[in-house]
């Protein structure tokens, strides 16, 4: 009932303004709630654009700082800081209660860490800090204290350890385990950055045994993804189940909401349907003209280019070419004389064997040649690969694959990426009996780092054909490329364009 009536409220205002304003800040807080973070940021602009045509009261300076908070908050979320301080900025002057200022800085240093200007973000901490003390909230306190110590711990100040093993004490005093797990891959990432991998392994571990008896999976998560950095296998098995778990329940959660919107959406779709007709002809009208404006965009652009197009369709079509050659030419000529062969001499096993593995050699470099769809999804592509090469004795785990922007490596550099992951995972299939191998991507600014990691035999000695192929593919595309290999500790390479 309360749902129908917000989701009513743009076509049926309440009686008083008053009360219009305070569903309106409802119906914000229940989308954000919700992670509806857009709609939620609409409904509360048009709780400011009811406040600014009516009359100032008491109640209405309480719901315009309130409103002016959830901005911030939806901002920081939608990664609009600037917009974010702003709207902080806003309730600084519209109140003195310490409690409000107290949050509003801790929120304000929040947005400069993830700015990372961690000199300003850390004034604001001490301000918060100070407001909390005097507020006897010893909660509020720690939780300043865990967000001092994080931003002193990145610019290596000398007191960051200290500060944040206070906060941790203060929330151990008080049982409060959300607030733990923070403190503890807080102390674990600092430990980490000083080279202190024994400690920062500790707090991760006690960071994911709380996680887990509280049955906060998204905190989980973080503890394993900081596992996984330390190189804890059972971490990466965890972190893969709990992934594919979170992403079922989050899916869920998406559409039990949408059942409810259209239930109420059916009581009320023949009230809309006026309205409805109206906004359709307006898009046919405006995709009309939008579709013809890109058209002639598309024709003038694709004249200008029609020449660069015509060579780098001739370049992969004469790779196509070579490549299916090799393959329906040089190859079957091979597979005729194997059998011919075969009726010869067939005590020859030596010599059949020896022609099946120029076959396959052959078959092997077509396939291995053939270059990739300059048009294709490079991500899709990628994804592609590792499913061909997982199954039920070898788990693949991706790190941030969805979150990279390949748009500026060119069709030979994908392509001769691609071979060399394909490499990898040939090597792995062939050589080292991984049951578990971790591929990380990242990206900065227009370096682009990739790290693979497996749990297989390891060797002392790198050597063979494989490694120099991903070496020279690597160097022709201005990139460099590490191994690292132990017997019985795996294998790893890092690659950087």
């Amino acid at each position: 009932m309360l749902l129908k009536s917000l989701d009513s409220l743009e076509r049926k205002p309440a009686k008083s303004i008053d009360t219009e304003i305070y569903l309106w800040t409802i119906k914000s807080a229940i989308e954000y709630k919700l992670g509806e973070l857009r709609e939620s940021e609409a409904s509360s602009i048009n709780v400011l654009k009811m406040m600014d045509s009516s009359e100032e009261s008491g109640w209405m300076n309480f719901a315009r700082i309130r409103t002016y908070n959830i901005l911030g908050i939806l901002k920081k979320e939608l990664v609009e800081y600037e917009k974010s301080l702003k709207y902080y900025r806003k309730v600084l002057t519209l109140t003195d209660d310490p409690a409000y200022l107290a949050g509003v800085y801790g929120n304000i240093g929040l947005v400069y860490t993830k700015l990372e200007e961690y000199n300003l973000a850390i004034s604001h901490y001490e301000k918060a800090l100070n407001l909390s003390e005097n507020l006897d909230k010893p909660e509020l306190t720690a939780r300043f204290l865990d967000d001092l110590g994080h931003a002193e711990s990145m610019l290596d100040l000398s007191n960051a350890e200290s500060t944040l093993l206070n906060s941790l004490k203060i929330r151990d005093s008080l049982d409060l385990k959300e607030g733990e797990i923070y403190s503890h891959l807080h102390l674990s990432e600092h430990y980490f950055r000083n080279e202190d991998k024994s400690k920062a392994l500790f707090h991760s571990e006690n960071a994911l045994q709380i996680a887990q008896e509280s049955k906060l999976i998204p905190l989980e998560l973080s503890a394993l993804e900081n596992l996984l950095k330390l190189e804890d296998e059972r971490a990466t098995q965890r972190f893969a189940f709990l992934s594919d778990s979170l992403k079922r329940v989050e899916q869920s959660s998406s559409n039990k909401f949408a059942e409810i919107r259209y239930g109420v959406a059916l009581k009320e779709r023949e009230a809309e349907q006026l309205r409805t007709k109206n906004r359709y002809y307006f898009l046919i009208f405006s995709t009309i003209i939008i579709v013809v404006v890109f058209t002639s965009i598309l024709i003038y652009n694709r004249s200008r280019q029609r020449n660069k197009i015509a060579v780098m369709n001739e370049s992969i079509n004469t790779e196509k070419r070579i490549s299916a050659r090799m393959h329906d030419e040089i190859a079957n000529d091979l597979y005729h004389t194997m059998l011919g062969l075969q009726k010869v001499v067939p005590e020859n096993e030596s010599l059949l064997n020896n022609l099946d593995h120029i076959y396959n050699r052959v078959r092997d470099i077509s396939r291995d040649n053939s270059p990739l769809d300059p048009d294709s999804n490079f991500s899709k592509d990628l994804e592609d690969l590792f499913i061909a090469y997982k199954n039920s004795e070898v788990n693949i785990l991706t790190l941030n694959l969805g979150k990279m922007d390949w748009s500026k490596l060119k069709a030979h550099e994908k392509t001769n990426l691609y071979r060399v992951l394909q490499e990898l995972l040939t090597n792995m299939k062939k050589h080292s009996g991984a049951t578990h191998v971790v591929f990380m991507f990242s990206q900065n600014d227009d370096t682009i780092k990739i790290s693979y990691q497996d749990n297989g035999m390891g060797s002392d000695i790198l050597k063979g054909n494989g490694l120099l192929n991903i070496k020279n593919r690597i160097k022709s595309i201005d990139g460099s490329v590490t191994f690292e290999s132990e017997k019985g500790h795996g294998f790893k390479a890092a690659i950087i364009l």
